[in-house]
């Protein structure tokens, strides 16, 4: 299923952490869904009007997504979420999504989750008893 529930805690939550690796692969699973739409508005006179119908829905998905990979991101190199509306700031937009992205993520548990990668309640793939 494409939308089990670990997908949605990664795309839909703001708890937990993730990794620099799912945070840039993240945004680029939503950036090329957004290429792809775009294309087919430009590209394919046949889907024109459908592909334009479904922008919208996307681009709301797109920026609550966005937003829910920044914030985990910032929880995983321990700071508040609230770092996440920095990139609302014209000038800081940019440096704020590369920093999040390449500084490195605290390797122990902290308050927002005991690892990246997975929910706070352990779940996404833990290890443990396997």
């Amino acid at each position: 299923m494409i939308f089990d529930s670990t997908t949605r805690w990664f795309f839909l939550s703001l708890d937990g952490r993730i990794s620099r690796e799912a945070y840039w692969l993240g945004l680029m699973f939503l950036w090329s869904i957004f290429g792809l739409i775009i294309t087919l508005i430009v590209n394919v006179p046949a889907m024109k009007t459908v592909a334009a119908l479904a922008l919208f829905p996307y681009m709301i998905f797109m920026v609550w997504a966005f937003a829910t990979l920044l914030v985990k991101r910032a929880h995983d190199l321990g700071m508040s979420g609230f770092v996440a509306f920095l990139v609302v700031v014209p000038v800081l937009d940019l440096a704020v999504i590369v920093f999040l992205g390449a500084a490195a993520g605290d390797p122990r548990p902290n308050r927002y989750g005991p690892r990246a990668d997975a929910p706070p309640d352990g779940g996404g793939g833990s290890s443990r008893g396997r």
